[in-house]
């Protein structure tokens, strides 16, 4: 299977990637700063696609001339993502301004970081070691420092005490050079510094950050002792291990995030046709209920409308039609059209409706002809 190809590096594609990295830089940085600098922004997507895409040579080479031409000046301020260097420190104090995948509601119940206690253990133990190895830095470089300073173990001096002695023009190492090397430019200095001390800061004050934001402050530590030319000690290989963990880690939290937002966004689509079913049936048998319900109101109504039409008939013709009242004895005759005579009296007659008498109505049994 033949590699795949990549279009040419070119001077916009390097603008793009590293623009808020370079766009600041009001002096040239040498070629190790460029490395440094990108090495601090590997967790931006823009920067890693870049660093997976090209040489890193090339692209450091690049970026120097871009540099040297003023390519990253006056474009940068435009961008409200750049940020000044004194101000790097305060992305490690605000949430992430990162949206959602799925801006709704439960897309939000899901969380994109390691739980608060981890994040506090994780950053206290990088606080540890970094005042761990900046003691044994102190020690074998600057002795005068601790001496002057008073520092006889690790945790005699926070993260900010460190970074504004390694700041200090008054400490040199043995060979008269400056604790920080003097060929790093100090915008670059000055960046990973803020960026360290950050790390104390959050500690202290138990702010809550993102996954990429520890993974940035632990980034900065390693490239710092790196600048200390700590290559090799294993306080330089402990930080990159914690580096490693988190960076996994928040990789894993990305994948997991992703998969459950497709479960949760297929879910609720499901969830919703089922609904959208379940309402269409919902208004079907109500629809059908209230259809029988009117239907038997209608047959009610006309079954009570016939009685009592039926029962007005019969009482406003009761006079005239052959209906009587008549002693069971003479039904017989009745039903044969005759004339009955009771004690002289006629009595009743079929056919005109005539009443009998009250001496018989009270004496014999009646029925309704």
């Amino acid at each position: 299977m033949e590699p795949e190809e990549h279009p040419a590096l070119s001077e916009a594609t390097v603008y793009e990637a590293l623009r808020d990295v370079f766009g600041y830089y009001q002096i040239t940085p040498s070629h190790q700063d460029i490395r440094w600098a990108i090495r601090l922004n590997e967790d931006d997507y823009r920067v890693a696609n870049l660093l997976e895409t090209y040489n890193h040579d090339d692209i450091c080479n690049l970026v120097y001339k871009m540099v040297l031409d003023g390519s990253f000046m006056g474009k940068e301020s435009s961008d409200p993502k750049n940020k000044q260097p004194a101000q790097k420190d305060d992305r490690y104090h605000q949430p992430s301004d990162e949206p959602d995948i799925y801006d709704n509601q439960e897309s939000a119940l899901l969380k994109s970081d390691v739980p608060f206690k981890t994040q506090h253990r994780v950053l206290y133990k990088l606080q540890t070691v970094l005042e761990e190895a900046l003691f044994a830095f102190a020690k074998t470089t600057c002795p005068a420092m601790l001496t002057s300073s008073g520092w006889d173990c690790p945790e005699a001096a926070n993260l900010s005490t460190w970074m504004a002695a390694l700041n200090d023009r008054r400490y040199y190492r043995p060979s008269g050079e400056p604790l920080i090397p003097s060929d790093l430019s100090p915008v670059f200095v000055n960046e990973v510094l803020i960026s360290v001390e950050a790390i104390g800061r959050t500690v202290a004050q138990r702010t809550r950050i993102t996954g990429r934001d520890m993974a940035s402050m632990a980034r900065a530590a390693g490239v710092l002792l790196e600048a200390l030319r700590m290559y090799h000690s294993s306080h330089a290989d402990r930080v990159a291990r914690i580096l490693k963990a988190i960076e996994d880690v928040n990789e894993e939290l990305a994948v997991d995030r992703e998969y459950s937002e497709t479960k949760l966004r297929e879910t609720t689509a499901e969830i919703e046709k089922a609904r959208a079913k379940l309402e269409e049936k919902k208004r079907a048998t109500v629809a059908e209920i209230v259809r029988e319900h009117n239907g038997f109101l209608a047959r009610t109504g006309k079954r009570l409308e016939e009685r009592v039409l039926a029962s007005g008939s019969a009482a406003g013709t009761s006079g005239t039609n052959s209906s009587t009242l008549v002693p069971a004895s003479k039904i017989g005759s009745i039903a044969r059209g005759e004339h009955m005579e009771h004690d002289g009296e006629r009595l009743f007659h079929i056919m005109d409706g005539s009443s009998g008498s009250e001496t018989e109505k009270n004496s014999d049994e009646w029925y309704f002809g």
